[in-house]
């Protein structure tokens, strides 16, 4: 039963670290540290929950979860598994692999979705959309709100609607194409997947919608610094605050913007400090650590 208590901690861990990290600020100083914190702390969650069900129903067999599974099935062969393994072990056993079956076969459908509405998307933007001056990878629709966002892929495209291209100025545009383009390029939307499969696993976890958004936020805010790298932050704020369904309206105005739209546009208005070198680096350990932890508790014996 010793993996099983070690996968007990590990989600505890995970589940007692995913209120603080969304809630903390020192994140947006570093977006992409913070992403891969992100995914190493669903991955070590989602490995645990799996884990130490089958831990506890294998535990007889004194091994890591893997061989321990090879044991099983070949005394399952050999009609022995009774032997083995009491009724109630063999209920975890079941409870576990059914868990890891609903996450395998979530991802597949969900993937597979995903790429049937991306085929679909790119189809109906054959018809309806066109080519503009912006670059190659861009393509204006006729709709009368602002909109801009990326179809991401192995040829990615940029859409931007008429009202986007009336709105910005030609400074404004390019930001908002930059940042889109960031998204694209950096696959932000692999990021978000784990998120949205555990979400769809456990639909009434509070604390999975609270990790969904903050990693939400934390792509924005990494696609906001690569646009930084060409352009002005006032000038993609001013853009950020003109996406808002109130209108533009400039940073301090009167008029509300959303919660994430005004941190972004504080943040890029706001100088900051990046974290200093070590404190990245151990955040980078912390999330390998998190990852390799209930990998290798897989394979371990108990």
């Amino acid at each position: 039963m010793t993996h099983a208590l070690h996968h007990v901690v590990m989600l505890a861990v995970c589940a007692a670290s995913v209120g603080p990290l969304a809630r903390s600020r020192w994140p947006w100083h570093s977006p992409r540290v913070a992403l891969l914190l992100w995914q190493a702390l669903g991955l070590a969650a989602g490995l645990s929950a799996v884990s130490f069900l089958l831990a506890v129903g294998l535990s007889p067999y004194g091994r890591g979860v893997v061989p321990a599974c090879a044991a099983l099935v070949a005394d399952v062969v050999a009609g022995q598994v009774f032997t083995a393994l009491s009724l109630a072990h063999l209920v975890a056993v079941v409870v576990g692999l059914a868990l890891a079956a609903r996450l395998l076969v979530g991802a597949v459908a969900s993937v597979s979705g995903t790429l049937r509405a991306r085929r679909r998307h790119r189809s109906l933007l054959t018809l309806l959309g066109r080519d503009t001056p912006d670059g190659d990878d861009v393509l204006l629709v006729d709709l009368p709100t602002a909109a801009a966002y990326c179809v991401p892929g192995r040829h990615p495209r940029v859409v931007i609607s008429t009202a986007t291209r009336r709105l910005l100025d030609d400074n404004q545009l390019r930001a908002v194409l930059a940042h889109e383009r960031a998204h694209a390029h950096e696959r932000h939307d692999l990021i978000l997947l784990p998120f949205t499969l555990l979400r769809r696993a456990l639909p009434n976890s509070r604390l999975l919608a609270e990790a969904a958004r903050a990693v939400a936020m934390l792509v924005e805010m990494r696609a906001d610094d690569r646009a930084l790298a060409r352009h002005r932050p006032e000038t993609l704020a001013g853009a950020l605050l003109c996406f808002h369904p109130g209108g533009p309206t400039a940073p301090g105005g009167a008029a509300p913007a959303s919660h994430e739209i005004q941190a972004r546009v504080r943040r890029l208005l706001t100088p900051r400090r990046p974290l200093s070198a070590g404190v990245r680096a151990l955040l980078v350990v912390t999330a390998a650590l998190l990852a390799l932890t209930p990998a290798s508790l897989l394979v371990l014996p108990g």
